[in-house]
């Protein structure tokens, strides 16, 4: 390999470098698993009554993986920035992947969303400290423009049930 395509390959030094969780870890009480139990037995006894058996399917199938979801812990994920993107755990995300980006608050917890230039491909979601949040903000700003988001109403709908 010569000279130019060693520094070609090599890894860019990161700008910021920090650790965030993978999603926001929500306290659910037994009085939560109490009510989503009695939703889903209500919902299967009305799919037997109307016999509806695929949609009986549905509902047991649907609870299961709420119930391996939730019990599910975050993980946490190392993230750095450099001049080119954002290396999220083995993940690497190029700028030009990217429209835009916001500041979202979750409770006591701030994300950023990357809003992808492809129709169809989910945003990419960064969690982080408040310690690295205005460096953080500034950067991605030098490179993506900053957009004010809000979340969607399936968003904030889960977020309502603490899933």
């Amino acid at each position: 390999m010569d000279m130019e395509q060693q520094v070609a390959t090599a890894p860019q030094a990161a700008i910021i470098k920090w650790e965030g969780q993978e999603f926001v870890v929500h306290n659910r009480g037994k009085g939560w698993m109490a009510v989503f139990v009695a939703i889903t037995l209500a919902l299967i006894g009305l799919s037997i009554f109307l016999q509806a058996w695929t949609f009986t399917a549905l509902i047991v199938v649907s609870a299961v993986a709420v119930v391996v979801y939730i019990r599910r812990p975050a993980r946490i994920i190392r993230y750095a920035l450099n001049n080119d993107g954002i290396m999220a755990g083995e993940d690497f995300h190029d700028f030009a992947e990217f429209k835009h980006f916001g500041v979202i608050q979750d409770g006591a917890h701030y994300f950023i969303m990357l809003v992808p230039t492809k129709r169809f491909k989910p945003a990419v979601t960064l969690y982080f400290p408040e310690a690295v949040g205005e460096k953080l903000v500034d950067e991605l700003g030098a490179r993506l423009p900053m957009e004010d988001l809000k979340l969607d109403a399936i968003d904030r709908l889960l977020r309502k049930l603490r899933i």
